[in-house]
């Protein structure tokens, strides 16, 4: 759970110091201010454009620029923190799919790096 609590507040975290992290923790949990300082201490680690292209082409088939809109939302709905279908829907509609209901990743990559 606090895990879940970093990630949700950015942060990339291994289980080596999420485990290191947990164990100095008093029993009754931390208050919120204690969170705070811990954070302050913590690395946020945002993807480049690059490193980004690199992920969504993976998604994309045969070596296309473009994603198909079920690869887009089946990876949307399985991931750690899976949106809901309506969160989804409001993901791909913001990426304009084609008429072949794929998205372009040049087109995601503007909308994420403007």
């Amino acid at each position: 759970m606090l895990g879940d609590l970093f990630r949700f507040a950015g942060y990339t975290i291994s289980e080596q110091k999420l485990n290191q992290i947990t164990s100095e923790c008093p029993a009754q949990g931390l208050r919120f201010e204690q969170f705070k300082g811990i954070c302050s201490k913590l690395e946020i680690k945002e993807l480049s454009r690059d490193e980004m292209q690199s992920c969504l082409k993976t998604l994309a088939t045969e070596e296309s620029d473009y994603i198909e809109v079920n690869s887009l939302m089946s990876v949307l709905s399985s991931s750690q923190h899976p949106l809901s279908e309506e969160e989804m829907e409001e993901v791909v509609s913001l990426f304009k799919p084609n008429s072949d209901g794929k998205v372009s990743i040049d087109y995601i990559l503007s909308i994420l790096f403007k």
